[in-house]
């Protein structure tokens, strides 16, 4: 009997009872907040609330109602309730040739573009040859009913169960002969069709699983499954399946965040993003992870310089590409890696080619990939762009702070567009990083999106000196800023950004700072042109409307954003920057031109205008419909029309006049209500001129509209 005082939960429910996701339905208390009584003795139950949130959440496995009377003493009977949705299931898009084509190349479906990419080409090429998959054949399609609301394990098991049923033989790849199959016999990789992207890889073993899963023929799996959609982009495959072997996932502190380290530069930071269904894009292993698989032995640094190329580099000698590192004094632990990229091969995708240092500290810290990450020009810890010969001198700290005692730097090699020169000089010693903080603007200011902002940094080196520094400015939205310890920079978007200062002295030696800002959307602002403050419109007869609104960094808006209305019409509207309206409104009214931009800003103009019904003996209302641009080409048709209305009701005869007004020559241009006009006909040569349309009533009296136009003159 009192709706308010109820609180709606819906919850999804695993098999054990417990609850997986929770929303709130409907809120009565919160409705009732700050009401009067009589509002909330208003406030109904509604029969449909939104359950979309938890629906998407996709753990839709068993749901439970709650239903919270917050106020005892009320009581009331839930009739029922029904849940009603729709669960989109992709139909496969793909055969299982396609399948077998894009692990193994060995199929008739080629995948999507040429030249063909598959996975036993891209592990091979990664290892240069010392590794790849085989085919150990492809099953399906086929059924899989109950795996929505089940663990990972158990989708595990699924797997193996149905592979077993399918026919497949498990224990032909027990190679070593002790009942288990792991990584290092077999890679199961399971096409699903729960959405169009996506893939994670799992092992059988989990929480409350101890087990591998058992087979009916004797054996244990113990193999990672990967589990990835049937359109499934190239890099998260090749991602997901390199799990089985072993790799690392370099995400960074918070994947939920997006932090991503070193995105587009190692397969193993995050490969799904904005891609497309069956992207055919790859992207190489960094140094680390190739190194750790044995498939790759780094190079000291042998100063003064060492070249290094990508994957189709050869050296005089006939050798291949090695990383190269620089090893931490007394720390077997800590080390820089440095690789050439390319963009050649399997590494299409690479975020940038040039130089890619990688710091690890490969301690076995948990977890891992906290401690292995791309050191960019513009972000010492993760980053995507790679260093280059324009980036100057750098040098590279270890992770307690001091310094790698060489200043290092990129130079290219002549006649090679696959390699770059790593140079390096010995740098003093007991030396620190530049001292850095950022002046202007302040941590947590705004100010207007599309205005110059001072960016102002305090840079010394070790030494207390000035001289020498190099500061460069960037944001996360919008890149790179500019350099100088002073500089300044407008923003083309709204929105809170995290703006970095860099510095680095003449041996390269960096230190950073950041601040959080906040660019101000300033709203548009809309100018009615016609028709005119108080202006007398007539009832039922077509009236101009023109208006722009200019905002920041815009002259005017897309006409699309502008929308006209009036009150005394609720019904109408009219959306454009220029036209005609004919509105059934007598008396006064106000006329509303609103304009939203692109972020969702909006502001309004208002002009205050009065409809009236002219006398009968009035004389014609004429004016003049099209055109409605001042400004005509020569040569092309142009569509001219207009209107005439006797007030009496009677006919109206129409004269259309072209008027000269440098020459004073007048043309007549005929008497039809529309025509196509070719302004050439008249004025070959262009020029500055009126449109006149005369109307004229029975009763012989004579209005005029005129249009300043101007016609374009001919190109000489």
């Amino acid at each position: 009997s009192r709706p308010a005082d109820l609180i709606v939960t819906l919850a999804t429910v695993a098999a054990n009872g417990a609850e997986l996701h929770r929303t709130t339905l409907f809120d009565g208390p919160s409705l009732a907040s700050g009401k009067t009584p009589a509002e909330v003795a208003a406030i109904q139950l509604p029969a449909k609330m939104d359950a979309s949130a938890l629906i998407d959440s996709g753990s839709c496995a068993r749901f439970r109602l709650n239903v919270a009377d917050m106020v005892p003493g009320a009581t009331g009977t839930l009739a029922s309730w029904t849940l009603s949705g729709r669960i989109a299931v992709y139909p496969f898009a793909h055969s299982p040739d396609y399948y077998r084509s894009l692990l193994f190349g060995t199929g008739t479906a080629v995948p999507r573009p040429q030249p063909v990419v598959h996975v036993a080409g891209y592990f091979n090429e990664m290892s240069r040859g010392a590794f790849t998959f085989a085919d150990a054949g492809v099953f399906g399609p086929t059924t899989w009913r109950n795996w929505m609301g089940r663990s990972d394990s158990q989708q595990v098991d699924d797997v193996v169960r149905m592979l077993e049923a399918d026919g497949f033989d498990f224990r032909a790849f027990d190679r070593n002969h002790d009942d288990v199959i792991d990584d290092s016999e077999l890679a199961i990789v399971a096409f699903t069709n729960e959405s169009r992207v996506g893939g994670k890889s799992r092992t059988p073993v989990a929480a409350g699983h101890p087990e591998c899963s058992p087979t009916a023929a004797g054996v244990k799996v113990c193999s990672h499954v990967t589990f990835v959609t049937e359109q499934v982009n190239f890099e998260t495959l090749t991602h997901e399946i390199s799990h089985s072997l072993g790799t690392e996932d370099l995400y960074g502190d918070n994947y939920v965040k997006g932090e991503c380290y070193s995105f587009g530069l190692t397969l193993l930071s995050c490969t799904l993003g904005d891609t497309l269904a069956d992207h055919m894009e790859s992207l190489f292993l960094d140094p680390w992870h190739r190194i750790r698989l044995g498939w790759l032995a780094p190079l000291a640094l042998t100063p003064p310089v060492m070249e290094l190329g990508d994957e189709s580099w050869v050296g005089f000698f006939g050798q291949r590409a090695r990383p190269v590192w620089i090893r931490k004094p007394g720390d077997d632990h800590e080390y820089f890696l440095f690789e050439y990229r390319g963009r050649r091969g399997y590494d299409n995708g690479v975020a940038d080619i040039g130089l890619v240092v990688w710091h690890v500290k490969d301690n076995g810290g948990d977890p891992l990939g906290h401690h292995i990450h791309a050191v960019s020009p513009n972000n010492p810890r993760g980053g995507s762009n790679a260093w280059q010969p324009a980036d100057g001198r750098f040098q590279l700290q270890w992770e307690d702070g001091t310094l790698v005692p060489w200043s290092l730097w990129v130079e290219p090699v002549r006649s090679s567009p696959n390699s770059v020169a790593l140079r390096a000089e010995r740098a003093p010693e007991g030396r620190r990083p530049p001292s850095l903080d950022i002046v202007q603007p302040a941590n947590k200011s705004s100010a207007p999106y599309a205005s110059p902002v001072t960016l102002r940094a305090d840079a010394r080196d070790s030494r207390g000196s000035t001289k020498g520094l190099r500061v460069t400015w960037s944001s996360d939205i919008d890149g790179n800023l500019g350099e100088g310890a002073t500089t300044a920079a407008s923003f083309n978007a709204p929105g809170k950004r995290r703006i970095s200062a860099n510095v680095r002295d003449r041996f390269g030696a960096a230190a950073a700072a950041s601040i959080d800002f906040t660019a101000t959307n300033s709203p548009p602002s809309p100018t009615i042109y016609s028709p005119a403050a108080d202006q007398v419109l007539t009832r039922n007869f077509p009236f101009r409307v023109l208006g722009y609104a200019p905002t920041p960094v815009l002259f005017a808006l897309p006409c699309e954003r502008l929308t006209w209305s009036i009150d005394r019409a609720p019904l109408w509207s009219f959306i454009g920057c220029d036209g005609l309206a004919n509105l059934n409104v007598l008396g006064p009214a106000t006329l509303t031109l609103m304009a939203i931009d692109d972020f969702g800003a909006s502001a309004t103009a208002s002009v205050a205008v009065r409809f009236e019904d002219p006398a009968p003996n009035s004389p014609p209302l004429v004016t003049i419909t099209a055109p409605l641009s001042p400004v005509l080409g020569l040569g092309a048709p142009v569509r001219v029309s207009g209107v005439a209305k006797d007030p009496a009701g009677g006919p109206v005869t129409m004269q259309w006049v072209l008027s000269d007004d440098v020459g004073g020559r007048e043309f007549d241009l005929g008497s039809s209500a529309s025509f196509d006009w070719v302004p050439a006909t008249q004025m070959p040569n262009g020029g500055s001129m009126t449109l006149l349309l005369y109307g004229t009533n029975s009763a012989g009296l004579v209005s005029r509209a005129s249009l300043h136009i101007f016609i374009e003159p001919p190109i000489r």
